[in-house]
């Protein structure tokens, strides 16, 4: 499946990300703006993808990571990575890499990882759930993408 999405939709793809951590392998996140305001809801899904012994992997500029890496510097977040690219960050995207890939999701968009980004902001982008060629073709590459990056 293949749709159109905005900031709310990766807002409720970030609560399921949370409410069902147990589900995922891992989590991709590529954001070049991450605002003080998501710091918390980043320390809760931190700790409930860690503690399901998924994987994080936080994508941004060197100027966002490093409050980020001192936000998540505990113990608990070892299955926490924050990297930066090596050139000019502008891509947003937020994975959900599951156990079952039919249950994965991915969201493309233009919406930072922001408190604006996410709820005031008219943002677009693409949702992506892996049960058609195209949507899996489409999350398969995302995930490749994203993950070069780091």
């Amino acid at each position: 499946m293949i749709g159109l999405s905005g900031g709310p939709e990766v807002h409720a793809l970030l609560d399921r990300m949370c409410n069902q951590a147990d589900r995922l392998r891992e989590v991709l996140i590529c954001s070049p703006f991450v605002d003080e305001a998501l710091d918390e809801r980043l320390a809760k899904l931190a700790t409930a993808i860690t503690s399901a012994g998924a994987r994080l992997l936080l994508i941004t500029t060197p100027e966002v990571a490093r409050p980020l890496r001192l936000l998540l510097a505990g113990q608990e977040y070892r299955r926490t990575t924050v990297s930066t690219p090596r050139r000019r960050l502008h891509a947003k995207a937020y994975v959900s890499v599951a156990r079952r890939a039919r249950e994965s999701e991915a969201i493309i968009t233009s919406a930072n990882l922001t408190k604006a980004g996410l709820a005031s902001n008219i943002e677009l982008g693409v949702r992506v759930v892996p049960v058609s060629d195209a949507g899996r073709l489409l999350f398969d590459q995302t995930c490749r993408f994203v993950r070069a990056l780091a």
